[in-house]
């Protein structure tokens, strides 16, 4: 009976709670993670081969003005190299041509000076002699010189004579025109050539601006490896332009006007080589050479007149020309 009594003042004095005091309630459910997933780390790149030591040959101790010979040094290599970049020295100037030759003198690869840095692409053998050259093609320029203690060393090449004639006559005391040599182990030509790519408008060859050449920007007068003589070496990096359209006067680079002119060159031309052609003007046209004395001389077959061109039309696909 009290139980009850007691039960019945509960009701009356407490009510009843709705809200809490369920035993029966679920509980509420876990919030979902809201935390993203993370992303799994990237691999990490392979570190870049770091870059040989390079051979340090110094600045100039001296100069000595009015030289015309092919002056440098002799290396020999401890690996196989993929190129040079030779820094000359402070006091060379007037230079005008690098040359990477053999030993015996023979030119592997040439390249025309437009700063302080000349850069090689062809490979040298491991355990091989070379020279490395600088000259102004027959003008007189300044040539710096150092007394080294021979040979000179560095971790991929070695330095083990100055080189100071085109013949290649050695000493044993100086360093000429170059004050650092760098190895390379990967070559630019190993790069893409930059080009048009398929949807982009087609370049204007015929619109290409003429580029009048002298001696001092991209010809050279070489000697020729038979002893025959001097010959003209007008020089292109691969790359560098879609379409050439460019006059060498051969009074200015050479001197003077020869009454007989000899050309000679190999072009390599690839499978999808696209060739101009309106119908009219014809096909590509190959170098050759031309007298423009009394008029254009811009067909590619002898012209009325003392104008006249030797050039010859080709359809250029696929291929390599010698144009002997």
């Amino acid at each position: 009976m009290f139980n009850a009594l007691l039960e019945l003042l509960k009701l009356i004095f407490g009510g009843t709670d709705n809200d809490s005091g369920n035993d029966n309630e679920q509980p509420e459910p876990d919030e979902p993670d809201t935390q993203p997933t993370p992303e799994p780390e990237p691999e990490p790149e392979p570190a870049p081969e770091p870059e040989l030591e390079p051979l340090g040959l110094l600045e100039d101790s001296s100069a000595q003005k009015g030289q015309t010979r092919h002056s440098g040094v002799r290396i020999r290599t401890k690996q196989a190299l993929e190129g040079l970049e030779c820094r000359l020295s402070d006091r060379t100037s007037g230079v005008t041509m690098a040359y990477l030759k053999t030993v015996p003198g023979e030119i592997i690869e040439s390249q025309p000076i437009t700063d302080r840095t000349v850069r090689f692409t062809s490979s040298l053998e491991s355990d091989s002699g070379y020279q490395v050259v600088c000259a102004a093609g027959g003008n007189v320029y300044e040539r710096g010189r150092r007394i080294v203690d021979y040979p000179v060393k560095s971790e991929a090449l070695d330095a083990t004579h100055g080189i100071y004639s085109s013949g290649g006559s050695q000493s044993r005391k100086y360093r000429y025109n170059f004050a650092e040599i760098q190895p390379l182990t990967d070559s630019p030509r190993d790069a893409p050539v930059a080009g048009v790519s398929e949807g982009e408008p087609k370049p204007d060859y015929h619109s290409q601006k003429l580029r009048e050449t002298t001696r001092a920007e991209r010809c050279h007068i070489v000697r020729t490896g038979d002893g025959d003589g001097d010959a003209l070496q007008v020089n292109y990096p691969e790359g560098e332009t879609d379409g050439i359209n460019e006059r060498v006067y051969l009074e200015n680079a050479v001197g003077y006007e020869p009454e007989v002119a000899h050309a000679r060159y190999e072009l390599y031309v690839p499978d999808d080589w696209e060739v101009w052609n309106d119908g009219i003007n014809g096909g590509t046209k190959l170098p050759g050479w031309a007298n423009q004395a009394e008029g254009g001389a811009s067909g590619g077959h002898h012209n009325q007149g003392a104008a006249w061109s030797c050039r010859m039309n080709t359809p250029c696909q696929g291929g390599t020309y010698d144009g002997s």
